[in-house]
């Protein structure tokens, strides 16, 4: 099997397979970004004319900005195609950068991934201009080695491209990662690219179905220090996580 080539469905993994790589999604992962997109739609809609309530946005949460401003436009007639109805909201993002926040236990996280010899990679179905800033303000950019972005990959999450793409630039196999995913959709991807899946849903995507994920856990902070213990013994994944 090549890099970047994803598993055989129904592959068993070896249990003695080296993990090399973590493959993290940004948005409600890395960073508490999803409220500051919701009140970027929010805005965005409120230039146009219309609106977006809270429960809409969360029905969004892992898919791309397409999907949202093609929402709005079924709701209301505007000249403007989706294209621009994404770039206002992305400026609307852009000014609310400076309230962002990493999600509990990412940094303790980082530092135990990189102490462990892993090299990480960030797979996120967001735009560039969205994505880098969104982590140089908390100040983790430099932490991994791979930066995927919507631009990089044919087709978005749950297709596995984004995934096949970060093991094929890190020279690795799909099953020499693993991922951490706070959305349905993107462990799907990760999943249909033959990573193995860890799901940590956040409060937007709660109740999503997370049925395809190798493992769900209830935050970051549930396999960070005493915790880690048991969850070792029970997971071996989660030991060659965190070494």
């Amino acid at each position: 099997m090549r890099p970047g080539q994803a598993e055989k469905p129904g592959k068993k993994r070896d249990s003695k397979m080296i993990i090399k790589v973590v493959l993290l999604d940004l948005d409600g992962l890395l960073v508490d970004s999803e409220p500051l997109h919701g009140k970027a739609w929010q805005k965005a809609a409120e230039e146009i004319g219309t609106s977006i309530s809270d429960e809409e946005i969360k029905k969004f949460t892992g898919v791309g900005n397409i999907v949202v401003a093609n929402f709005l436009k079924e709701k209301i007639e505007t000249p403007l195609n989706a294209e621009d109805l994404i770039k206002k909201k992305v400026a609307k993002y852009m000014a609310l950068l400076k309230n962002i926040k990493l999600m509990p236990g990412i940094k303790e996280l980082l530092v135990k991934v990189k102490k462990n010899h892993l090299r990480m990679a960030v797979v996120s179905g967001a735009p560039r201009s969205e994505a880098i800033p969104s982590l140089q303000y908390p100040g983790i950019f430099s932490y991994f080695d791979v930066i995927i972005s919507q631009e990089d990959a044919k087709n978005p999450k749950p297709a596995p491209d984004a995934y096949l793409l970060a093991a094929k630039k890190l020279n690795v196999l799909p099953k020499e990662c693993i991922a951490l995913e706070d959305s349905e959709t993107g462990v799907a991807s990760a999943r249909a690219a033959g990573v193995y899946c860890i799901a940590v849903p956040n409060e937007y995507s709660k109740n999503q179905n997370f049925s395809k994920a190798n493992l769900k856990i209830e935050s970051i902070q549930a396999i960070l220090g005493e915790n880690s213990i048991n969850l070792k013994t029970k997971n071996p994944m989660i030991g060659k996580l965190l070494g």
